[in-house]
């Protein structure tokens, strides 16, 4: 599953500066404009608020998506963009535990 989670800088106190935008189901190492797509909409939202920017979108390092993040990182050193991609750095770590338990667990999302 391929989750989109918002992350907001300066949430009144008491709000949660997480929001879960929305999911899709993915195949192993799927290929597809989804992230794009999100950020893109995301890009415009912030541009309508006329308060509020995209920083960054960070994704799980995985080969499927090294290509976008690599475009959107060279679009952002020449200029042409305001934000970057970030990888989980932590994907395989996380992967290879999940293969030596034969399970997925909650306590290993954000880690």
């Amino acid at each position: 599953v391929k989750i989109v989670v918002l992350c907001f800088q300066r949430t009144p106190p008491g709000m949660c500066p997480y929001l879960c935008l929305q999911g899709r189901p993915q195949t192993v190492n799927d290929t597809s404009d989804y992230g794009s797509s999100i950020t893109a909409a995301c890009k415009e939202a912030a541009q309508r608020d006329g308060n509020a920017v995209v920083l960054n979108t960070s994704t799980d390092g995985v080969s499927c998506e090294t290509a976008a993040n690599k475009s959107i990182n060279i679009e952002f050193l020449e200029g042409k963009r305001d934000d970057v991609a970030l990888v989980d750095t932590n994907h395989n770590g996380k992967n290879k535990r999940y293969q030596l338990l034969g399970g997925s667990s909650p306590s290993s999302i954000g880690r």
